[in-house]
């Protein structure tokens, strides 16, 4: 082998020793790791305590350190990215959560010293009944376990608008089948009381004087029923029964034809039984709805053969000496529709008086009882004394 082949290949084997000796020693030893030069052994620094905690972003870079030669750059990694996020957000999270209880005991100690430091205010009764209204509202207003707790919406109709025409249209047409069904009644009380006389009722009042002999007066007549009722104890239900069981008796289902009415009374008023005394303004009235009851059954219970001939006498009072009693009449009249049914109360001097008393009681009965209403003498004594002169 010549001299220079000699050269070259001991030349190339220092070249290859000392690039061995360059890479081993690029090779980084970890922190705290160090070679025992004579066991070959690895062996704990004690600059490093055992028990020290460290960043993962440290453990990372010291590993990453291990593996790369020296003299390379480094780079991070996205694992190494998301290490540090979720170590930033977990500080982050652990600070916000240790000041939100911070700021809670601050709260707490706050309101319990001003609490504590204030002196109670004293309390005035309109204050009280605040409070207790407030504490009633919240008990109704909070949640039963044994409630339903869905409200159910009501949702309100919209009110429907009629027109002027459209009501006046359902009037009329009201008022056709009233009429309808009052003449199908008229028909069938002509179809019943065929070849049989009216009935007409004749009450008679304790109040007036001497009641017993006007009741005795009353013509001896079927058709003619007489009712003398007791001012102080009977009502107006009492009154309606015993007309109705009056004409039942008469004939069943029969109506009357007319109704005298003698009982005390005044101009403009009428007083048919104690402690209702009956005018034009009292009938409107939500008290007197007895009253109102009254004339409407008396109205039911009239005839409708022949209403131009279907009244009511009341007798034994001026009630027509004001304006006040035909206005009363009036409403009596209106508040018995669809019955048609006319108020008469002539003087008794007048002819038509003479005509009405010759419907009900006998001429000469009735002008004894004239005579004799307003005297105390013993009416045997009076019959005795006219059988002597006969």
């Amino acid at each position: 082998m010549s001299s220079s082949n000699i050269k070259m290949s001991s030349f190339l084997q220092t070249r290859t020793n000392s690039s061995v000796s360059s890479v081993r020693n690029r090779v980084a030893i970890p922190v705290g790791i160090q070679r025992s030069a004579t066991e070959g052994t690895l062996h704990r620094s004690t600059m490093v305590p055992k028990n020290s905690v460290q960043r993962p972003s440290a453990v990372v870079e010291r590993q990453s350190a291990m593996c790369r030669p020296t003299g390379m750059v480094r780079t991070r990694t996205d694992f190494e990215f998301y290490l540090n996020r979720v170590y930033r957000g977990h500080q982050e999270r652990r600070q916000m959560k240790k000041e939100n209880e911070m700021a809670v005991v601050i709260q707490r100690r706050y309101r319990r010293h001003i609490s504590t430091s204030e002196k109670p205010a004293e309390k005035t009764e309109e204050d009280k009944k605040k409070a207790l209204e407030e504490r009633r509202g919240k008990r109704k207003d909070r949640d039963r376990a044994w409630k339903d707790k869905k409200k159910v919406e009501v949702k309100k109709v919209a009110e429907v608008q009629i027109s002027d025409q459209v009501q006046h249209e359902l009037h009329c047409f009201q008022d056709e089948i009233v009429e309808l069904k009052w003449n199908a009644d008229q028909q069938l009380e002509k179809n019943f009381m065929l070849d049989t006389e009216p009935a007409r009722i004749v009450f008679i009042s304790s109040k007036i004087g001497k009641p017993e002999l006007l009741a005795d007066a009353v013509l001896d007549k079927p058709n003619v029923i007489t009712i003398a009722y007791d001012f102080e104890k009977d009502t107006f239900e009492d009154l309606i029964d015993r007309m109705r069981s009056k004409l039942n008796e008469y004939k069943k289902g029969c109506r009357a034809q007319s109704v005298c009415l003698y009982c005390q009374g005044g101009p403009g008023f009428l007083y048919v039984v104690k402690r209702k005394v009956l005018t034009a303004v009292k009938l409107k009235k939500p008290s007197e709805k007895d009253q109102r009851q009254f004339w409407t059954s008396v109205g039911d219970m009239m005839s409708k053969v022949n209403p131009d001939n279907t009244i009511v006498h009341v007798m034994g009072s001026n009630i027509l000496g004001s304006e006040n009693g035909q206005q009363l009449f009036d409403d009596i009249s209106t508040l018995m529709k669809p019955n048609k049914v006319t108020f008469k109360s002539p003087l008794e001097l007048s002819e038509e008086a003479k005509a009405m008393i010759d419907i009900y009681f006998n001429h000469e009965k009735y002008k004894d009882w004239k005579l004799q209403r307003y005297t105390k003498v013993d009416n045997s004594l009076i019959n005795t004394f006219k059988e002597n002169t006969d």
